[in-house]
Order: structure tokens, then C-alpha cells, then sequence
């Protein structure tokens, strides 16, 4: 697949993830997403899924609590169902990063 072709199926991909959390139960607030190749990010790495157009960070919520344990197992359903939409869907839970959401490319997570 192109980037491209993945920039335009991560879209619907986060829908998909959007409308099961939903039916489980649990909130969801944008947490990060685009992040410009220009602008400085000290947070960022220089091949950042962000920067390609295939992640975006989740801020989950369950019952109106701010869920923050990424070994929990909220994130563990997410990120299994995730990563089970396609192939290259990857969940940041594995480094802690339990509302890391993305498409790999070329390697990068």
C-alpha cells in the first residue's frame, strides 16, 4: 500500500474504533493527531506516524473518569480490536502508550 492509500483508509479505520468504543461504553476526548513536519514538536520523533497522516492519540473515558493506565485492560480491548481492523493497525500500549493509535509505515509505528 501507498501512504497514501493508507492516509485514506486510517480515516475510516478511526471511525470503525470510534463506534465499537462507543458501544462498550466509553467516552472518547482527541487528544493528538497531524503534527506538521515544519512546526517543532520536542515530543516527536522525526518519522512520527502524526507527521504521515496515520495516528492519532485518544484521551479515554469511562463512566466520566479519565482512564490513564495503558496495561489496563480498557485499553487492552481497544487495542485488540485496533489491531485487528487491519494488518498495519498498531495500539501504543505495548510502550505504555495505551491511546496511541496508528498505521505502520515503512517501519514506523
Amino acid at each position: 500500500m501507498t501512504l497514501g492509500d493508507k492516509q485514506r483508509l486510517f480515516p475510516r479505520l478511526v471511525v470503525e474504533l470510534f463506534l465499537f468504543a462507543w458501544s462498550q461504553g466509553y467516552e472518547i476526548k482527541l487528544d493528538d493527531a497531524f503534527r506538521s513536519p515544519r512546526a517543532f514538536f520536542p515530543y516527536s520523533k522525526k518519522n512520527s506516524c502524526h507527521k504521515k497522516r496515520l495516528a492519532l492519540d485518544l484521551c479515554l473515558f469511562r463512566g466520566g473518569e479519565y482512564l490513564t493506565d495503558s496495561k489496563s485492560e480498557d485499553f487492552k480491548i481497544l487495542g485488540e480490536f485496533w489491531e485487528g481492523l487491519h494488518p498495519l493497525c498498531r495500539n501504543g500500549r505495548k510502550w505504555e502508550d495505551g491511546g496511541h493509535f496508528s498505521m505502520e509505515h515503512d517501519g514506523v509505528k
